[in-house]
Formats: C-alpha cells, sequence, structure tokens
C-alpha cells in the first residue's frame, strides 16, 4: 500500500484546516487548531479546541479507512463498553483539500506504555470485555464478501507473501534460524480455516491504538480504518 501523500496535495498547515472548517463547518473554524501528535501512516491529525480532532488522509490510498470509520462507527458504538471516536463532520474533497476528511471527538487517555503489573492486569481484562463485545456485535446486516473482511483478516494468503518470509529468512540470519524460520511459516500455512463465525474485528489492536485511564482501566480504542468482519484471532494478535 503506498504511504506517500498524493503528489498534488500540499501537507497541511492548521490556515489549511481552518479554511476547510470555515468552508464546510463554519461552526468549528473559530477554535484552536493544532498538528497533534497522534498522527499516524494513514492520516495528518489536529486538534481542533479542547474535545475534537480533524483526521485528514494523507494519500488516496487511505480515503477506504475513513470511509470504514464513518460508515461503521456509529453502528458499533453503543455495544461496546469503552469509548470510541464519535462522527462529528464528515468532510468533502474540495479545492483545497482533494480528498474527504472527517471530524471525530478527542478521546482522553494515555497510551499503554510502561504498565506495572497490576495496571496490566486491568488493562487486560478491561480490554478483553471490550473486544468480546466487539465480536458479539450481529453481523447479518452486513454483506459478505472479501469488501468486508477488514484489513488482512481473511486475505488468502499468496506466493507474494510467501516471497516476504523467504526474504525474511535469508536477510536476518544473524537473528534466526532460517530453517526454523521457513518450518514455523509453513506450520502456519497449514492451520485449518476458523472454526467460528465470522464477527466484526478492528484488526490493528496495536498500542498505540489503545487508550488507558491512570489506573490501567481501558478508556478508549481509536483507528477503526481496517473494521472489516473476518476471523477473531486478528485482535489478538498484539498480545
Amino acid at each position: 500500500m503506498n504511504t506517500v501523500p498524493d503528489a498534488a496535495a500540499p501537507v497541511p498547515q492548521p490556515e489549511l484546516v481552518r479554511l476547510l472548517l470555515h468552508d464546510q463547518a463554519p461552526d468549528l473554524a473559530h477554535l484552536h487548531i493544532r498538528p497533534s501528535p497522534a498522527s499516524g501512516s494513514s492520516n495528518w491529525v489536529f486538534r481542533v479546541g479542547e474535545t475534537l480532532t480533524i483526521r485528514m488522509p494523507r494519500s488516496s490510498d487511505y480515503v477506504v479507512d475513513l470511509e470504514n470509520e464513518v460508515a461503521w462507527l456509529p453502528h458499533l458504538a453503543p455495544g461496546l463498553p469503552a469509548a470510541v471516536p464519535e462522527i462529528v463532520v464528515v468532510g468533502q474533497p474540495s479545492d483545497d483539500f482533494p480528498r474527504p476528511w472527517s471530524v471525530v471527538s478527542w478521546l482522553p487517555g494515555e497510551l499503554p506504555l510502561a504498565l506495572g503489573e497490576s495496571r496490566r492486569l486491568l488493562l487486560a481484562e478491561s480490554l478483553g470485555e471490550f473486544l468480546q463485545s466487539l465480536h458479539d456485535i450481529d453481523v447479518t446486516d452486513v454483506a459478505p464478501g472479501p469488501e468486508r473482511w477488514g484489513y488482512r483478516c481473511g486475505e488468502p494468503v499468496t506466493d507474494t507473501i510467501d516471497s516476504w518470509t523467504e526474504q525474511a529468512a535469508a536477510e536476518l540470519t544473524d537473528l534466526f534460524d532460517p530453517t526454523s524460520v521457513r518450518t514455523a511459516w509453513q506450520r502456519l500455512r497449514d492451520v485449518p480455516p476458523a472454526s467460528e463465525a465470522p464477527c466484526w474485528v478492528h484488526t490493528d489492536m496495536s498500542e498505540e491504538n489503545v487508550l488507558v485511564h491512570e489506573d490501567g482501566q481501558l478508556a478508549g480504542v481509536i483507528d477503526f480504518g481496517g473494521i472489516g468482519v473476518g476471523d477473531r484471532s486478528i485482535d489478538l494478535l498484539y498480545a
């Protein structure tokens, strides 16, 4: 997937954000706008006031992620025990910025870095409850098919992916025995398909998408661009 911003689109500055808000969400244009350290590889992120944030896809490749969030977060949020971003505004492409964008609620909380044992336990319990609730949300109203699998969820293992493993085995011989790497990969290749019915999955439960309270309890989950329906084990990838 391309991670380079589209050549025709400038790197946004607060002045551009204010212009977009003035044109499409004028009630927010007076608020203080500043870059957010939460900007990731998919979106430029700016704080808007104290309770909102604007998300602007870095390239056209990431528009589908933003559309995913806009389409499904309102459907999923009522069934979840912790906060997720609320969609406030959906901006349309314009001469000033060529892709759609969104304004969502800013979730308070800290990243789960360097937690002590008791705080890790509280996070594990509350995060497990969150994932169970997400996986239990009804999917009968979601059309089946690869377009709803979620990021890398249900994607067939291809010769290209096999070649990545082979390349890693060859380049990391100073760290891992290449024969053991190839054997481990083949065992993974032989794992049978999921035995449980497909369910809603976040697909990117990495630490930068998880927010915690001071005591370690889950405060919120962000970045639902890869949300889809598939094998629930994908959400255990970072465990």
